[in-house]
């Protein structure tokens, strides 16, 4: 018995075509009416004006081969489409099949297919494939905050397009889409880092928007998550506290001849609203001391903030602290 033929006697749920759900329908009836019900639904469909191109068009857009789907029929491409946009995200389809020729080509150690239970599991299982191949490449491109060699934790700032889709692959993020950069572009107006673990393929993304110093963190399947939630330790979460007060967007950091690499990507519209004016950061910034900083501080950076103007770091406030807690 082939694989498939295993797969279909354990699974026969998934196993039904439409006929079997025709019979289900109509059960309490003669299979004469299962007849008459199916020559109706063909009818239907071949009288209905689907477009076959825009069928074609979509799974391709997937990644489905094109020459299996010009060996379907109308028939079976109108439930094929209609299937695969319903249950199979692109970037799950995407990741199955990175994963599939990583492991082929005996990439993968820890390749117990059964074993693995979810995409976000499957997205840490080839993260580790792809962060083995990184170079020195993009390095330019970003400004690596952590790299710890003892924990794996490795958080990164990055500034060009480019950079964001090689640090955030194998994740769903927004802010890594090969087929629209206007969300990185929207995003990098903030603080948005990258924290990746070295030695389990982890990936979280954290983003605070310098408008109204809100924060979020986000796992590799792009879903918002607490940040206790986030598996990040300690050093990671003070390192992200001290960007936030640090106020410095990605932006802000990119050098000028990074900027004119990134002219092809960007437009007009995509502009994104400025930031919190540097004169009204310590309001937002007080808020987030305040919660950050053990309370016996509060009226330290309550005085320093409110008399300076620009924007601080952790250190500019608290030496002594910020050195207790190396």
């Amino acid at each position: 018995m082939s694989r498939i033929n295993e797969l279909k006697k354990q699974n026969p749920a998934f196993d039904k075509s439409v006929l079997d759900y025709i019979q289900i329908i109509l059960s309490d009836f003669k299979p004469k009416y299962y007849e008459l019900f199916l020559n109706l639904i063909k009818n239907k469909i071949s009288n209905q004006r689907f477009s076959y191109e825009e069928f074609k068009e979509d799974l391709i857009s997937y990644g489905i081969p094109l020459d299996i789907i010009e060996k379907m029929s109308y028939q079976e491409l109108l439930f094929f489409t209609r299937f695969v946009g319903s249950f199979i995200e692109r970037d799950d389809y995407k990741l199955i099949r990175e994963f599939a020729e990583y492991n082929e080509r005996n990439l993968i150690e820890e390749n117990d297919i059964t074993k693995i239970k979810s995409f976000e599991q499957l997205n840490n299982i080839v993260s580790l494939v792809e962060i083995k191949s990184w170079n020195k490449e993009l390095e330019s491109q970003s400004i690596v905050l952590l790299d710890n060699d003892q924990t794996g934790w490795f958080l990164i700032k990055p500034l060009t397009y480019e950079a964001s889709k090689k640090y955030g692959s194998a994740t769903k993020w927004c802010t890594t889409n090969k087929n629209n950069p206007e969300y990185f572009y929207k995003y990098y107006k903030g603080v948005l880092i990258y924290c990746i673990n070295r030695k389990s393929g982890k990936k979280v993304a954290m983003h605070c928007h310098l408008h109204d110093m809100e924060v979020s963190f986000w796992n590799s399947e792009d879903t918002r998550i607490d940040s206790i939630f986030s598996g990040l330790d300690e050093e990671c979460i003070d390192i992200i506290k001290r960007e936030i007060i640090l106020g410095k967007s990605n932006y802000d950091l990119v050098p000028d001849e990074l900027k004119s690499l990134e002219n092809e990507y960007q437009y007009e519209d995509e502009l994104i609203p400025l930031e919190l004016p540097m004169a009204d950061r310590p309001t937002a910034a007080i808020r987030i001391i305040n919660e950050t900083i053990p309370q016996n501080y509060e009226y330290v950076a309550d005085e320093i903030v409110q008399n300076r103007e620009i924007s601080i770091t952790m250190t500019d406030i608290f030496p002594d602290w910020i050195m207790n807690q190396s």
